[in-house]
């Protein structure tokens, strides 16, 4: 420009024509049906201001930003980004979406189970995927009996976790279902045997001072003794069982009689007291293994 009288002021024009830079779109949070899931970019220019990009989600859904949530149905979608700076000059690009229905699985199941006198120990271990981190309720039951309730905290991905039994536990089928605290996300079942020991597991041990009476802890100078067992699980009939009853009186242990019996459902036994007193216990074995055993305080 002319001579201003001081200096020779200068004046620069360019043409802008490069659009934006925009990378490539990145993908978080699943993508699960119903589940949010977040999608950026970054974008820049060097001649001029860029404006907010903007997206399309390709269900019908739009945005405007350098990070945004959406939430999709099932199934396959391209989703397009697009920027433009302050002179008109836009770019954009398109990802794949591919969006399945969230749910937690349980891929396997398994009981680790170690059997003492008709009680277990050990723990069933669950195993699987879980789409979104969350806490996940997991009930074990029997018929309509639930037998096992705990609550697992589960972060996105694979998961094990191994839960203790209660003792109580009996030999049989299990159902399992792992029902999710996050909404939209559909649970698991997996049904899973624990299976019994050889010796078999009695549910109920009785003694009574009557052949199906009730059963007692103490009693006074009754003349016999029965006891009742109940199994839950009958071991196999080519071992017998054996029954033997024990007196233990100041401290002496003693043997009152022993009785060999064929495997069923429900085993009974009684013995003649003759007017001892003391501890009178009967002890079911099968095959040097302790079945479970009883005890009744007799005075």
């Amino acid at each position: 420009t002319p001579y201003d009288g001081t200096r020779h002021p200068v004046r620069l024009s360019y043409y802008d024509a490069r659009p934006p830079v925009l990378t490539a779109p990145t993908l978080t949070g699943g993508p699960y049906a119903g589940i949010p899931v977040t999608l950026a970019t970054t974008a820049s220019d060097a001649w001029s201001v860029v404006g907010a990009p903007v997206w399309t989600f390709g269900d019908g859904g739009t945005a405007a930003g350098l990070s945004v949530a959406h939430t999709y149905a099932a199934g396959t979608y391209t989703a397009h980004v697009g920027v433009t700076d302050a002179l008109g000059n836009t770019s954009g690009t398109d990802v794949a979406v591919v969006v399945q229905a969230a749910a937690v699985t349980i891929g396997d199941a398994r009981f680790s189970a170690k059997w003492k006198h008709s009680r277990v120990g050990g723990t069933l271990t669950v195993a699987g995927t879980a789409p979104v981190s969350g806490s996940y309720v997991l009930d074990v039951s029997r018929g309509r009996t639930r037998r096992i309730h705990v609550t697992l905290k589960l972060a996105p991905g694979a998961y094990s976790r191994a839960i203790r039994l209660p003792a109580t536990l009996l030999p049989g089928g299990y159902h399992l279902t792992l029902t999710p605290s996050t909404t939209g996300v559909a649970g698991a079942a997996f049904d899973v045997l624990l299976a019994p020991p050889s010796e078999g597991v009695v549910d109920v041990v009785a003694l009574s001072s009557a052949r199906g009476g009730k059963a007692l802890h103490s009693a006074h100078g009754p003349r016999s003794l029965w006891a009742r067992f109940h199994f839950a699980a009958v071991p196999k009939a080519t071992v017998k069982l054996k029954i033997t009853w024990y007196r233990t009186y100041r401290g002496k242990r003693t043997t009152l009689a022993k009785v060999l019996k064929t495997p069923t459902t429900t085993v009974t036994s009684s013995v003649a007291l003759h007017g001892r007193k003391g501890t009178i216990s009967a002890v079911l074995t099968r095959g040097g293994k302790i079945v479970v055993q009883s005890s009744a305080r007799v005075t």
